[in-house]
């Protein structure tokens, strides 16, 4: 069995907020969290899966559309933010819309609309924004607040932290957490190991998908360590090339369940997953 932390103390690089809870000054330090009595575990199934996944990592396809995505899409994401000076400045609807094109580039999701924005108010998601990206905050808090919005969900919010910051978020959604074939132990024993490590109980979270979410970074990243990579983006392209192998369920419900795992649901006002 692979343990993602038996018997080890996780590191975590953690800025100082206004609270005084982590670091101090302006500085980056490492804080030490021990996890007692708790690991997060793959089986040898599911270790042989990801052994051998781990081969199309360095697949002249994959690669290519790793260096193409990047370069036009999660590159040009930043260049919005930089050219609006986000967020120092708000960003208008055209400069959301643009955020939002390069995004569905990556990943297709149809939550990102106009209504998205619209809905809240435009200042609103500005401000909600801003404070997802805010490093100085606590991340189980950063995400509760995003959630808070409104019609925003888990995939959803996966997806902004990733064009963010595709070396420390990864990219989660129903398919690609479907090939790992967790149990519910396993899930459970990630969102506990993810309660300690960020917080949880101090920063007050409001939403069950906070921890879900943080759940996903514990689960994803035991995933990057085996795929031997320094960002997220090969592993969601891995998994999510993986899904679409798997052969669609014939049983009426069971297609309206994957085809939504693929994000192709037609209607963006269910956004409990999105």
């Amino acid at each position: 069995m692979y343990s993602g932390t038996d018997n080890l103390a996780i590191l975590l690089l953690l800025p100082e907020n206004l609270s005084g809870n982590y670091a101090f000054s302006n500085l980056l330090k490492w804080r030490v969290v021990k996890i007692s009595n708790t690991s997060f575990q793959f089986t040898e199934q599911q270790i042989d899966l990801l052994e051998n996944l781990k081969e199309q990592v360095n697949n002249p396809r994959v690669v290519e559309r790793l260096q193409g995505d990047r370069a036009e899409h999660i590159a040009k994401f930043t260049e919005v933010l930089e050219e609006a000076n986000f967020p120092e400045n708000d960003l208008s609807d055209t400069q959301i819309d643009k955020l939002f094109w390069h995004m569905r580039r990556v990943m297709h999701n149809r939550a990102l609309g106009s209504n998205l924005y619209s809905s809240i108010g435009i200042q609103s998601f500005n401000n909600g924004l801003k404070n997802l990206f805010d490093e100085t905050i606590p991340l189980a808090r950063r995400i509760d607040m995003f959630l808070t919005l409104g019609g925003i969900g888990r995939v959803t919010t996966s997806h902004f932290l990733f064009m963010y910051n595709p070396e420390k978020y990864p990219l989660t959604t129903m398919a690609t957490r479907e090939i790992l074939d967790l149990d519910e132990s396993q899930l459970a024993a990630a969102e506990n190991i993810a309660y300690q490590i960020y917080d949880v109980a101090t920063n007050n979270t409001q939403h069950e998908r906070t921890l879900k979410i943080l759940g996903d970074i514990v689960i994803f990243s035991k995933v990057k360590e085996i795929f031997e990579v320094d960002n997220f983006y090969a592993v969601n392209l891995v998994l999510w090339d993986e899904s679409r192998e798997r052969t669609i369920p014939e049983a009426d419900e069971d297609i309206e369940e994957y085809q939504d795992s693929l994000m192709l649901a037609s209607r963006e006002t269910d956004l409990q997953e999105y």
